[in-house]
């Protein structure tokens, strides 16, 4: 896990429990919009990791690629990979291919950004909500969830992890095909 992604989740955490008494609305969108930017941050640092390697040296290219990822694009990318058939046809194909309709971390981590990415508008933007200690908790327990589900499925489903990865990055460009 990238040192940034670490950083914004325990910022999320600590956001989360201040005010013990009465949390401060701030606080608590701040700790829910830190967890979705844990979450972002996170994926693109991996996915430019399986990328483009991961030594010091390859670092600059990383970050160079890091800049092309676009937040509505992964999130597109991420209800795609939660459904039994995508709606994309160019990623059809690799359901046929790869055992993706029911990976639980595959789906763990996909409805994970979706759901983030809505609370982070929500909280950013909706002032009409309350914000709650425990929806700041969760979101902050959700991108840890992911983090984990992340390495589980670099390890058991390697070829299903290349493929996310690459169509997270790549999405901006392949949409639409």
């Amino acid at each position: 896990m990238s040192r940034y992604s670490r950083e914004l989740l325990t910022q999320a955490s600590m956001l989360a429990e201040l005010d013990s008494n009465r949390p401060k609305q701030a606080n608590l969108r701040r700790s829910v919009s830190a967890s979705y930017y844990a979450l972002f941050h996170f994926l693109v640092e991996e996915s430019t990791r399986l990328a483009f390697g991961t030594q010091h040296l390859q670092k600059l290219i990383r970050n160079f690629a890091g800049r092309a990822f676009v937040h509505g694009k992964m999130k597109s990318v991420c209800e795609d990979f939660q459904k039994q058939i995508p709606s994309s046809k160019i990623l059809r194909p690799w359901w046929g291919r790869l055992p993706i309709a029911d990976n639980p971390d595959l789906i763990l981590i996909a409805s994970a950004f979706v759901d983030l990415q809505q609370q982070r508008h929500t909280a950013d933007y909706d002032l009409s909500t309350l914000s709650l200690r425990a929806d700041a908790r969760n979101a902050a327990t959700s991108v840890q969830q992911s983090m984990a589900a992340w390495s589980k499925l670099q390890t058991l489903e390697p070829e299903i992890a290349k493929l996310f990865a690459t169509s997270l990055m790549l999405w901006p460009g392949l949409s639409g095909r």
